[in-house]
């Protein structure tokens, strides 16, 4: 029988590569936060990074859901993205990594500074099919903030070929 042990890194992009997100989880809790998770998040006008509680995670019987918010005004509303990230099991003695296919959620959350034009509909959600890899590394990446000046092992990572993201229809 073998044994499986869960990934730790996600790494998504949309089919055009104009989004790429990546979900870390680390073992340690962050500085600041409660949680020991990061999120980095890039598309053609916003390049962030979200760290501990920043990063809201709800476990669910289709997988994790991942949300963070990524542009907030006190006047218009926000606009949060959120995705899914499926169960995934890598043999422990074996590969690393897996290719896997996903969907990432961008929600405009509208919001008027004039209560009366606040009815309606709110919220409005686009949905986006992204692919990726999940894999488990040994040694996770602390955040900025935390890496030490000595240089460590450098880790080579293989980008997976096309032909292992089964197409759409």
């Amino acid at each position: 029988m073998s044994n499986f042990v869960e990934p730790n890194t996600y790494e998504l992009s949309d089919f055009h590569g104009n989004l790429h997100v990546a979900f870390y989880v680390h073992q340690t809790t962050l500085p600041g936060s409660g949680r020991g998770h990061r999120v980095t998040y890039l598309d053609k006008t916003t390049s962030k990074e979200f760290l501990g509680d920043a990063v809201h995670i709800a476990t669910t019987h289709i997988g994790r859901v991942v949300t963070v918010m990524i542009r907030q005004t006190l006047e218009s509303g926000s606009t949060s993205f959120t995705f899914l990230l499926p169960r995934v099991n890598l043999l422990v003695e074996g590969s690393n990594r897996a290719p896997i296919e996903t969907e990432g959620i961008t929600t405009t959350h509208r919001l008027s500074p004039m209560p009366a034009l606040n009815r309606g509909q709110r919220d409005v959600y686009s949905v986006m099919p992204l692919v990726g890899t999940a894999s488990r590394s040994i040694v996770s990446t602390p955040p900025p903030a935390q890496r030490v000046s000595t240089p460590a092992p450098e880790v080579t990572r293989t980008p997976l070929p096309p032909s292992a993201f089964p197409r759409r229809k």
